[in-house]
């Protein structure tokens, strides 16, 4: 009856009241309102197992089931694209390689489950005016990695992948979500000569578009030129965000350098690099005018020989030795086994390093730093050689930008030579383990020394020490990872939804009514 009488009404309008009724219902009926999705770039990398055929990557929504018959992507490419993704609505994703067999494909386990939420952006003032910026005004994502660093822009899209080399392949799913802004560098400006050789780098707070998103990490390069093919320093820091100290013997005086940052998210989500400023160093941290090396305050004379060979160590190639900065022990620096050059030696302050986690309590003779000049990628054994007997209480630190304070100990081992004097031996390889710059580069950075745990030192015999795994190759396993993506935010033309499916429906009996009549 409700019905009926609701007809009733509609016949007892006039004619036109009719027609302009019916023809708003359409019209709020057939608009349809604007609605955003976005698309999502997946990479990763190719499976180990051979004979494998390609790779498959499966979606569902919070609640739903994986569907293992309809794969989002089944190819043997090693990225792919999902397109038309809707805000506010949990998604998650798992990967397999699968191969053909009998007209059959066979898939691999599930790689570990992981999902991406993304919320609906805030609407905007005035759509119609240029300078109101929606979500959707994001940066791109930078270009791949090559393996010197340098960026490939070739083909740059809104759809561009990296994938990151950092992850471990273990066979486990890394989904990555909207990368940060692109960072603006602030100091040393553009193109500015630089007293110091250790200059502090500075860049703009963070900025995300996703209020979900936590700052994590920063990678600072460094290189000798401008399209980053001569990298000196390549470190990923969790603690140096939006600063950087350049540390002692990373760059060289009266040289030219450019610089760029990239940000990640708490989902490891590389930003854009910023835009690559240029400054100059126009003189050394140190005096060295014979250019052997070794700080002129910090000289030994030609008395002194602590590999005990009879040849003053000054006169050797294969060794360089300093005083410490304490006046009382003499150090040295050699290369036990394999194939290098020591081009210099420095006493490093420990206490102008601000990190506190890790810190020793003390270290008498500073940070010992040198730089080796090596075959790319090599690994050589390096020795230390004291004037004098270390307490046993003794342990080995170092310091870099990436990790921070490091009890070495377990790395080196610590003998005792003929005369009763300490040295210690470890490896170290260039772009890799202990290698501060963080780059295979040709150059190995070493700040290390002798520190303690607690105020005490006891002085005995040294008889040896316990040799600790250089071994940090991570394991190699097949799988695959989804690197990450680039997030866009399309504007759909969608109805509204149930709502707007009952008022057309309620349209097209009105107007069959109305033709009846």
């Amino acid at each position: 009856m409700k019905r009926i009488f609701g007809f009733q009404i509609v016949n007892s309008m006039p004619y036109s009241i009719k027609f302009y009724c019916l023809a708003l219902i359409c019209l709020i009926c057939l608009f349809p309102s604007v609605v955003f999705s976005y698309d999502i770039a997946l990479s990763w990398d190719s499976s180990q197992d051979s004979g494998i055929d390609g790779y498959k990557v499966f979606i569902r929504a919070d609640g739903q089931d994986y569907d293992y018959f309809a794969p989002v992507f089944k190819g043997s490419g090693l990225s792919c694209t999902i397109t038309g993704l809707n805000y506010d609505v949990q998604y998650y994703f798992v990967a397999r390689s699968y191969r053909e067999m009998d007209s059959e494909a066979i898939d691999s386990d599930n790689s570990n489950e992981i999902g991406y939420l993304r919320i609906t952006p805030a609407p905007v003032e005035d759509p119609s005016t240029d300078e109101t910026e929606q979500d959707s005004d994001v940066v791109e994502n930078p270009a791949p990695e090559t393996g010197n660093g340098m960026e490939d822009t070739s083909g740059e899209s809104s759809q561009d992948v990296i994938t990151d080399n950092e992850t471990s392949d273990d066979g486990s799913l890394l989904i990555k979500n909207m990368a940060s802004y692109q960072p603006v560098l602030t100091s040393p400006e553009n193109g500015m000569a630089l007293s110091s050789a250790t200059p502090i780098l500075n860049v703009q707070a963070y900025r995300d578009s996703s209020i979900d998103n936590v700052h994590s990490a920063t990678e600072w390069q460094i290189s000798r030129n401008i399209d980053f093919s001569s990298i000196v320093l390549k470190q990923k820091s969790e603690s140096a965000l939006t600063s950087l100290n350049v540390s002692q013997l990373i760059l060289d005086g009266n040289t030219s350098y450019f610089w760029r940052v990239r940000f990640f998210d708490s989902t490891n989500t590389g930003s854009e690099w910023s835009d690559s400023w240029k400054f100059t160093t126009t003189m050394s941290y140190i005096e060295d005018e014979n250019l052997n090396g070794v700080p002129d305050d910090l000289e030994v004379d030609g008395n002194v020989d602590l590999d005990n060979n009879g040849i003053g160590d000054i006169h050797q190639d294969d060794i360089k030795c300093m005083n410490t900065t304490d006046g009382k022990t003499q150090v040295g620096v050699g290369i036990e086994s394999g194939e290098g050059t020591i081009d210099m030696i420095q006493s490093i302050d420990w206490d102008l390093i601000g990190d506190s986690e890790n810190r020793p309590r003390k270290m008498p003779m500073n940070l010992i730093g040198f730089r080796l000049l090596v075959e790319t990628g090599a690994e050589v054994e390096v020795v230390i050689y004291f004037s004098e007997k270390l307490p046993k209480n003794a342990k080995w630190f170092k310091h870099d930008v990436q990790n921070g304070w490091q009890d070495f100990s377990e790395h080196t081992v610590f003998s005792t030579t003929e005369d009763g004097r300490t040295k210690v031996t470890f490896y170290l390889t260039d772009g890799g383990f202990g290698d501060e710059d963080g780059i295979a580069n040709g150059v190995i950075i070493d700040p290390s020394g002798p520190g303690y745990i607690s105020l005490e030192e006891t002085v005995t015999d040294v008889t040896g020490g316990e040799t600790g795994s250089s071994d940090t190759g991570a394991d190699a396993g097949g799988g695959c990872f989804i690197g990450t993506g680039v997030f866009h935010q399309t504007a759909a033309l969608v109805p509204n939804g149930i709502f707007s499916g009952f008022l057309f429906l309620a349209a097209l009996a009105g107007l069959v009514r109305f033709n009846r009549k």
